[in-house]
């Protein structure tokens, strides 16, 4: 049964989350073990940002970077972090797979292609058949919170085939009723690609101005969507599920 969505524009119903006790000292009670989670679609621009920033912090004990190729970091920060671990998989079988997503506490998902590189068909299928898939292999894993980046204009009832697909994902994702989903709609990704496209390109710098001066209204640089996942799975809330639009994106991703 879908689970209710309830914005989160302005967060102000979170709070933190309890600080596990320190033990440095020696003398407080034991400390609990660290979390564990995985990243599907890590080499897309949001889950490059989001295996950078993981590597460089202590909040996860464990990171599965489940995917269907092998990634030769040059950054130490990552090819040597034993906290980090590859799991290639294929999304077409993933069931075979499912081992890889047991015992896991925060699956991250930020899986996504374009029409023009797989086509309508294959589009839908990396964006939607697999994410619900990752989400439904997460939950029988025992997993407690699933982050979804989805897109600005996400809905399932449109008819630009492109806000359908997003929508559609997100409804079934919470469909798969994980104890939280949280879903993250960025405006314009704002980032240098690896793989040069010419209109994102131009869309890029036209609205490089906007991000400067209106940062979170149309816009989201990824490293700012990566560090609002980050700093969300730490935060408690008394909803199901959750969605951030820009704004929210932004100001959970500016937070220290």
């Amino acid at each position: 049964m879908a689970s209710e969505e309830i914005p989160k524009e302005d967060l102000a119903n979170q709070t933190e989350a309890p600080t596990p006790p320190d033990t440095s000292s020696g003398t407080t009670t034991e400390q609990s073990p660290k979390m564990s989670a995985f990243i599907v679609g890590y080499t897309g621009e949001v889950g490059k940002e989001l295996v950078r920033q993981l590597a460089k912090t202590n909040t996860f004990g464990k990171v599965l970077l489940i995917g269907r190729r092998k990634v030769e970091y040059k950054d130490e920060d990552i090819a040597n972090n034993p906290a980090i671990k590859q799991v290639l998989v294929n999304f077409d079988e993933l069931e075979k797979s499912k081992d890889s997503f047991e015992g896991v506490d925060v699956g991250f998902c930020c899986l996504g292609t374009t029409k023009g590189r797989a086509g309508k068909e294959g589009q839908w299928k990396v964006d939607h058949d697999y994410a619900v898939k990752s989400a439904e292999l997460a939950k029988e894993g025992g997993c407690k919170q699933f982050h979804l980046v989805s897109s600005m204009g996400a809905n399932s009832k449109s008819m630009v085939f492109y806000n359908k697909l997003k929508g559609q994902t997100e409804d079934d994702v919470k469909a798969v009723g994980i104890a939280r989903t949280s879903i993250y709609r960025p405006g314009g990704l704002m980032c240098d690609r690896e793989d040069f496209r010419l209109v994102e390109w131009i869309g890029r710098k036209t609205l490089t101005p906007m991000d400067y001066f209106f940062p979170g209204v149309i816009t989201n640089a990824t490293s700012i969507v990566a560090k609002a996942m980050i700093n969300n799975v730490t935060k408690t809330t008394d909803s199901p599920s959750e969605t951030f639009e820009p704004k929210g994106i932004h100001k959970l991703g500016t937070e220290q």
